[in-house]
């Protein structure tokens, strides 16, 4: 028996990997970020590997981009078009957005001609390759997905000025499995890096370029042709324009305003309009936060609003519940502190009281403020009786006085149906009423 439980336990037996895996490769400058060896991705110009931020404890990804040589020489041209790059790379460390992926240092390495910079790990992966995993989805899920993309673009597009991607692709989308959350990434940054070392090359990806990012006349809007061919691959989980064999017949296709063929296999109607939308000419193409108006996504803001409902009924629930627990139970609100201190005051004999409306003023005077029932000093005018039998009255007028404000909050949401009648007949009132007629230090009400 014993034998066979040792045997069951090495066939569960963890391996431990060798010490070596978590040497650091490299450090960053500041010694914060170290590299490991381990490749997450590879693109034309760009290695992104796995590594470790010491000072949080967390694992980021350190993406390596080789640059021309040119980058590094001395003179004054090529020196202005270096700060001119970093500048646009402090702009991108700057921004800060749930569905823009973090960015957290850069660097120039002259030794290796290479642009470093650190950004927020994704253990998913790409939405790209997460789609390509998980085959049967629900259209809600795409449509979760969208809104998500979308809002990144209108954070972006709101800066001034906007803040173009020109790259946007699901390559480029990267997606949390555990809670959905979806995050645009890269920024355009191996654009903007491949403007200044090649720039004889078109900018981006071909099957997801807008016609007039060929003549490099363009606004923000090629942004939402991106995002209308990411959708057609979320959807047909294949490039836009694949019955093209190269990026020439695609170009050919695209400035004749031929759609794509995989349009026709998109399953859900509504999307496929809601595509063409996006991938009208420019002219008509409407722009991002416009897009979150489109009936497409008439499901996800009535999700939205039933939330926002409900989470603004719980907290005023809440902070109903937290006001009357804060006077039962000590000075935490400022209605407390005040009955507190009137407490206090009676007590050590001193100054006249501060306190609720009487009976007389709840039942037919002016309201009180819901936050201060406070009177006027002219209704505790009488000063407070120095013999002792007076200061026990007014300690059972303070506690009486205490539990008419109790009540007065329980019953407050009743106020404008008859609730102030009702607070103005309770027993606490009435008993209140009575000890101060028949306490010589008492209001006369």
């Amino acid at each position: 028996m014993e034998n066979a439980a040792t045997a069951a336990a090495a066939e569960v037996e963890v391996v431990e990997p060798p010490d070596d895996d978590f040497h650091f490769a490299e450090t960053d400058p500041s010694q914060r970020f170290g590299r490991f060896d381990q490749v997450l991705g590879r693109g034309a110009f760009k290695v992104v590997y796995k590594a470790f931020d010491t000072q949080e404890g967390t694992e980021v990804a350190w993406n390596q981009v080789r640059v021309s040589e040119l980058m590094s020489t001395k003179d004054a041209e090529n020196k202005e078009e270096r700060d001119r790059l970093f500048a646009e790379i402090r702009v991108l460390k700057a921004l800060k957005h749930k569905n823009i992926m973090s960015f957290y240092d850069s660097w120039y390495d002259p030794r290796t001609y290479t642009v470093n910079f650190i950004t927020e790990l994704f253990t998913s992966g790409t939405l790209r390759q997460y789609r390509k995993r998980h085959k049967h989805i629900d259209e809600e899920v795409l449509k979760r997905w969208a809104w998500q993309i979308l809002c990144g673009l209108v954070y972006l597009h709101g800066h001034s000025p906007p803040i173009i991607h020109r790259d946007l692709k699901c390559d480029n989308i990267f997606i949390n499995g555990s809670d959905g959350v979806v995050k645009i990434g890269d920024l355009g940054l191996a654009t903007m890096l491949r403007s200044r070392t090649a720039p004889q090359s078109v900018l981006g990806t071909p099957e997801f370029m807008a016609p007039e990012l060929y003549e490099e006349e363009y606004d923000d809007r090629v942004d939402v042709y991106s995002f209308g061919m990411c959708l057609l691959e979320l959807s047909t989980m294949e490039y836009p324009y694949s019955e093209c064999k190269n990026a020439a017949q695609i170009y050919r296709k695209v400035s004749l305003g031929v759609r794509p063929a995989g349009l026709q296999k998109v399953a859900s109607p509504e999307l496929g309009e809601f595509i063409n939308v996006c991938i009208t000419p420019r002219d008509a193409r409407p722009r991002a936060r416009q897009l979150l108006k489109h009936p497409y996504f008439d499901s996800i803001r009535k999700d939205k609003l039933l939330t926002s409902r409900s989470d603004a009924a719980l907290a005023a629930h809440d902070d109903a519940g937290s006001e009357y627990r804060s006077l039962a139970s000590g000075p935490v609100s400022r209605t407390a502190s005040s009955l507190n201190e009137m407490v206090a005051a009676v007590s050590s004999g001193g100054p006249p009281l501060q306190g609720p409306p009487s009976a007389t003023s709840v039942a037919g005077g002016p309201p009180a403020h819901p936050l201060s029932r406070t009177t006027s000093a002219d209704a505790h005018s009488d000063k407070a009786p120095s013999d002792s039998a007076s200061v026990r009255s007014q300690r059972s007028n303070a506690s009486e006085l205490a539990q008419a404000v109790l009540e007065n909050i329980a019953e407050e949401g009743e106020a404008s149906d008859g609730g102030d009648e009702e607070l103005a007949g309770s027993p606490a009132v009435r008993s209140r009423q009575a000890s101060k007629q028949a306490s010589p230090g008492g209001s006369p009400g």
